[in-house]
């Protein structure tokens, strides 16, 4: 019994309490007590821990009655004890059937603390017993859980062999449907009963049941057995005596269907066999060889001090021929018998020594250290003789099995004849060197043509563009154009015939860049609208949604094939549109196959000649090319680059309908680039995002997001103004950038809330983006407030430029206010570059920092080491230059400040080298960062801050 005792005590009346406890702590009984006198009292206090209720018999506000009931439904263990100074024996014995533990009279307070310690020892010993009845509960429930949802069979037999108990999977397995048709049942005559052949099985010999009479445990892998509708299928199975103290009184079984096991060797087995078949059928000279011995004598001399196998292999051929010894040839095959000319197996092994030239040990040597370094595979090609003494050229291939990679007692060595091949090499070798003779003469007369051609073009378009400038009449008008637009169409002849001229000699190569494909329709286009303008001709453009924004290809081959498809286009269209459609379609992953289509109201093809129109110099017939020009080479061109990058054209025409030419490209979606090279332009910005549209928001906050940038989304639950102050009290400050989408409506109060932002809120400098189709007359009013407009906000990339522009420029701006407030640092600046020299000028023109420039290393260093006093705080080293580089210069310079007991000064590597081994000689030769050209002029300026403004607050 725990002290002090926690009592409740149920009496209107606080001396009588007093009482009572005084009357417990006379019999050295402490007690920690509460008073309450009426039932919701009495509830609220039973929220607590209590060790027992003492309660007197009747009070104003409740009788005892009430508390034994409220006690019974809240803790019907708790011991109630009533008190009474005079009650009729008939109210006694009533509170006692309701509940009461004992009834003790006023008169008699001396029987208390026993009555009290006896109802709480007993109290106490109820909880007990009742949990641990519900701990015996909670572990047959977990066992009888683990034993519904073991895998494995499980059934137990009595000493007669009868089931006594069997898990589902037990049923299941044996086809049964309850457990019940098992119970009482001889498992033997149910499941063991007989072999495969229908044989019996005596019950003597069931190795299941044999642990009753031995009393020892049983296990197995093969036994058989049968199922309720007579199938049967193999098991695995363990027995077990069950015993109760010395007796056994019985079996556990365990089984499990091995069906599958069964099958998977048996399929090895027959793997093996067809292994078999193919090694001695196969054409290929086939070797299996045992390198176990190889590698136990590396191991020893490893364990015998040698810390660099691969070092002495290379240096010492007598420990590479003593492990040629040690190598067992176990099999070879039909086909090297008859490669190396040999009548069987032991006449080859005989004579190895024939086979083999000095060139073998030396691969033999190669080979060994391939296995070293841990790789599987190592290929060859040797010139090795038969048994006749004939050479032999050979491409060999080792290969080391897997799960031999630490016995390197599994290789098998192919070798394939190459003497064929290499014959038929040394004519291609002649056939190709004559082609590429002829080859490179077409090549010299092509660009010697097109020399000759070009130059005095030259002459010819540069004086009618000077003529032109002239006052000429109409006639001399025409003739000027006739000779611009003549020259123009030889010029593009020159262009088409040099290129198919490079694809067919294999010489144009496709460059793979991150490009947007919208901005390459957007560039194509521009370059025909004019021409579309001026025929009265609609040029439109759609983009499928599921267009990438950015792809890996060659943008400027994709550009050249549309505008080729353009170009024809215009030219064969007199009225109608021109249309643009882009597409995509899934491949797998990150691929996608890019669809851009050409569709034109033009004169048509007819269906005779559209399968020649992709041949050079083919035209749909000899009265195109006199009406319209050309050389017909544009479309075999525009195929050709098509087909280099995967891909093909089709070609849709009705005559006196129009056309439809499209390009279908594989091409690789572009990921983000590598977080150390180029993170998100907009990681980390705040945008607000001010809609009414329940759908287009996603939009704008979808381009925030992929930016790096976190949207706050604001629909019109409540003004602009009041969005804004909930976003700068729970923040402390106003988001980096505003978005409003406008929907066409309610402009005026637009107007009055942007208007009444700027001077209220003194939001001078938030940048503000007003997105949608605003009306023109509205645009001065807005662009007069510093308000950025997006009429087209539908156009992602236009959207996305807009974004990052106007948060950058925002930046810079707060960049180069800090800087003119900042520290003015005195900076040296090494290139050989003059343009580099110019553009580091103009980054830093507008800051306080003093600039000292240097051509070379040599120069730095002797900038550097000549001043008495070091008055450099930082410098900007290239590392790629003339006389000295900048590493050598970093070196001198760290080793001059070391000599003379000097604080480093902190030296920017700016190199065009990106890998990271670049990086680390930056680093090793003691620059203290490391910037990668094309220097971004916020990163350099942060850069300069954070290493040279430490510099020279040490300084001082």
């Amino acid at each position: 019994m725990r002290e002090p005792l926690q009592l409740l005590i149920v009496d209107d009346s606080p001396d009588d309490a007093e009482l009572l406890i005084l009357e417990l702590q006379r019999q050295s009984i402490q007690v920690q007590w509460q008073r309450v006198d009426d039932n919701p009292s009495l509830r609220q206090a039973m929220a607590e821990s209590w060790d027992a209720i003492i309660c007197d018999i009747c009070m104003p506000q409740m009788t005892a009655q009430n508390c034994l009931k409220t006690v019974a439904e809240i803790d019907p263990d708790l011991p109630v004890l009533i008190i009474s100074g005079t009650a009729p024996e008939q109210d006694a014995i009533e509170l006692l059937e309701a509940g009461a533990r004992d009834f003790i009279s006023k008169d008699n307070l001396l029987r208390l603390h026993v009555a009290l310690r006896r109802e709480i020892l007993a109290c106490e010993n109820r909880r007990a017993q009742v949990r641990a009845e519900r701990q015996v509960q909670n572990q047959e429930a977990h066992l009888r859980s683990l034993f519904n949802a073991m895998a494995e069979g499980l059934y137990a037999l009595d000493r007669d062999g009868n089931c006594t108990m069997a898990n589902p999977a037990c049923v299941q397995m044996l086809g049964y449907g309850d457990p019940k048709e098992l119970l009482g049942q001889q498992m033997h005559s149910l499941m063991h009963h007989s072999d495969i052949d229908g044989n019996p099985i005596p019950i003597s010999e069931c190795p299941m049941h044999n642990v009753l009479s031995h009393h020892l445990t049983e296990e197995g892998g093969d036994q058989l057995f049968w199922r309720k509708d007579g199938s049967h299928f193999p098991a695995s199975f363990r027995s077990a005596p069950l015993r109760e103290g010395d007796d056994v009184t019985g079996v556990v079984v365990t089984f499990r269907d091995i069906t599958k096991q069964c099958a998977i060797e048996q399929n090895l087995s027959q793997s093996e066999q067809r292994y078999r078949n193919l090694f001695e059928h196969s054409p290929v000279s086939l070797w299996e060889e045992d390198f176990s011995a190889v590698k136990s004598y590396l191991d020893g001399l490893r364990r015998d001090g040698v810390t660099n196998l691969v070092q002495l292999l290379e240096n010492n051929p007598g420990v590479v021929l003593e492990c040629a010894k040690r190598v067992r040839i176990d099999n070879v095959n039909h086909a090297t018998l008859a490669l190396f000319g040999a009548e069987d197996k032991a006449e080859l092994l005989a004579n190895l020594t024939r086979v083999f030239t000095d060139e073998s040990l030396d691969v033999f040597k190669v080979e060994l250290i391939h296995f070293l370094q841990g790789s599987l595979k190592f290929e060859h090609e040797a010139m090795q003789r038969n048994l006749l003494g004939e050479p032999i050229w050979t491409q060999l291939q080792i290969s080391l099995s897997e799960d031999a990679k630490e016995s390197w007692d599994k290789v098998l060595v192919s070798v394939i004849d190459l003497s064929h091949r290499k014959k038929a090499e040394d004519e291609l070798r002649e056939a190709k060197e004559a082609a590429e003779t002829a080859n490179r003469c077409k090549s010299e007369f092509l660009a010697t043509m097109s020399h000759e051609i070009r130059t005095p073009m030259n002459a010819i378009l540069g004086t009618s563009e000077l003529l032109r400038e002239t006052l000429l009449d109409n006639q001399q008008q025409d003739f000027m154009d006739l000779l611009s637009s003549a020259g123009g169409n030889l010029l593009q002849i020159i262009n088409d015939i040099l290129d198919i001229s490079k694809i067919e000699a294999g010489h144009m190569e496709l460059e793979t860049t991150r490009f947007s494909p919208r901005q390459v329709v957007r560039d194509s286009l521009a370059i025909v609208t004019h021409r579309t303008k001026a025929k009265g001709l609609k040029l439109l453009h759609y983009f499928d949604d599921c267009v990438p924004y950015h792809l890996m290809g060659d943008p400027s081959r994709l550009r050249q094939v549309l505008i080729n498809f353009l170009g024809n286009a215009v030219k064969f269209t007199h009225e109608g549109s021109i249309s643009v459609l882009v597409r995509s379609a899934p491949k797998e992953e990150d691929q996608i196959t890019l669809t851009i289509s050409v569709v034109d109201t033009g004169i048509g093809i007819p269906g005779a000649v559209q399968k020649e129109i992709f041949k050079a110099f083919t035209q749909a017939d000899t009265s195109i090319t006199r009406r319209y020009g050309g050389s017909g080479l544009g479309l075999a061109i525009s195929q050709r680059i098509i087909r280099l990058m995967g891909g093909d054209l089709t070609l849709k025409s009705y005559e006196e309908k129009g056309s439809s030419f499209s390009l279908h490209v594989p091409m690789q979606v572009a990921k983000h680039p590598p977080n150390h090279e180029t993170e998100l332009p907009l990681t980390g910005r705040r945008v607000m995002v001010k809609h009414d549209h329940p759908i287009v928001h996603l939009y704008y906050e979808e381009t925030v997001r992929c930016l790096g940038a976190i949207a706050i989304s604001c629909d019109n639950k409540y003004a602009l103004e009041r969005d804004l102050e909930l976003i700068s009290s729970k923040e402390g400050r106003f988001p980096d950038l505003l978005l409003i989408h406008y929907d066409g409506e309610d402009l005026d109060r637009l107007r009055q809330t942007l208007a009444h932002l700027r001077l209220r809120y003194h939001t001078s400098d938030l940048p503000i983006i007003l997105a949608g189709a605003l009306p023109h007359d509205t645009l001065d009013f807005f662009t007069e407030m510093g308000i950025i407009l997006q009429r087209t906000p539908n156009e992602r990339d236009l959207l996305i430029k807009t974004l990052i522009h106007t948060l950058n420029q925002r930046e810079q701006e707060q960049l180069l206010v800090q800087h003119l407030n900042g520290t003015a640092l005195h900076l040296l600046v090494v290139d050989d570059n003059e343009d580099n020299l110019k553009l580091i000028q103009a980054f830093l023109g507008q800051t306080a920092h003093t600039l000292t420039m240097a051509r070379n290393g040599r120069e730095a260093v002797e900038l550097v080491t000549t001043q008495e006093d070091p008055s450099f705080d930082l410098i900007l080293m290239d590392v790629q230059m003339p006389e000295m580089d900048g590493y050598t210069a970093t070196r001198f310079i760290r080793n001059w400040e070391q000599s003379n007991n000097l604080k480093p000064v902190p030296i920017i590597a700016l190199t065009a080298h990106a890998m990271s081994e670049h990086v680390a000689m930056s680093l090793e030769a003691g620059c203290t960062t490391h910037l990668i050209k094309p220097v971004n002029r916020k990163k350099l300026i942060k850069s300069i801050e954070h290493y040279g403004s430490k510099r020279a607050s040490e300084a001082y």
